[in-house]
């Protein structure tokens, strides 16, 4: 009777080894799937480093009454805007850090939590680069990158990489269309289209490439300083020149340039 039930305790103790092990596999196997699952699931996060989840950022400034259109900074810790009276204001929180008056603001944009292009026109079309500082430090002025003489240069569009930090402006003046490449390091420069009348452009910020569209239909790439027609062959190369106006200037905050 003794060996008998020796024997069934041992089976049972076996028996209850192997499910032992079989539940420790499957919550071994159960925790690697959901960490794979979450390795592979998309960042919330872009290269820009402002938060793209569902949960957007808190806005604490309220738009002003007098604004006409205004924009918040991707961390909404800043607002931009134009009051009916043409006069250009950036407010923290805390009140109004920057203003400028002007005949017209046509265009201004945020390029990064504390980084802003914005134009001013009367007499000639002003392109502007503004760093803005935390609150209680006092802003700078900004720093002009280009100047159009003239009122009959208009911005028409303006294209902007948050992953690879290039700008795009292109302007009307006349009937012709004028494209700028504007790099930290280098300043502003426009791009040489030779005869080519440019009609539109389409930008892939991701790859920093543009399409151009031409008013006689042909279609062009622009990618690395070069120009490539319809069937890949480079047909005009832009060389490492000096900046056109403004100097050096940086995205990055306690950056220097000429006013």
């Amino acid at each position: 009777m003794m060996r008998r039930s020796d024997r069934k305790k041992r089976k049972q103790t076996r028996l209850n080894k192997w499910i032992t092990i079989f539940l420790v596999l499957s919550l071994v196997q159960i925790g690697g799937l959901y960490g794979m699952d979450q390795f592979l699931q998309p960042s919330s996060i872009s290269a820009s480093g402002n938060n793209q989840g569902n949960q957007e950022p808190a806005k604490t400034i309220l738009i002003p009454k007098e604004a006409t259109v205004s924009a918040y900074s991707p961390d909404g810790k800043h607002l931009a805007y134009v009051q009916n009276d043409g006069t250009f204001v950036v407010a923290d929180e805390q009140g109004i850090v920057y203003s400028k008056q002007a005949e017209e603001i046509p265009h201004f944009q945020w390029l990064g939590n504390t980084s802003l292009l914005f134009f001013a026109q009367d007499n000639s079309l002003r392109a502007y680069l503004l760093q803005v500082h935390g609150a209680g430090t006092e802003t700078q002025e900004p720093v002009m990158i280009q100047r159009w003489s003239g009122k009959e240069t208009k911005v028409e569009q303006v294209d902007f990489s948050p992953y690879l930090e290039y700008l795009y402006i292109m302007v009307k003046r006349g009937d012709d269309k004028l494209l700028y490449r504007y790099s930290a390091g280098e300043g502003l420069n426009r791009i040489a289209l030779g005869s080519l009348k440019l009609e539109s452009v389409t930008y892939d910020d991701k790859t920093d490439v543009l399409t151009l569209y031409m008013t006689d239909g042909s279609v062009y790439r622009y990618e690395k300083r070069r120009l490539y027609d319809a069937a890949g062959k480079i047909v005009r190369e832009d060389p490492s020149s000096e900046p056109q106006s403004g100097g050096k200037n940086q995205y990055e905050p306690n950056s220097v340039g000429k006013k």
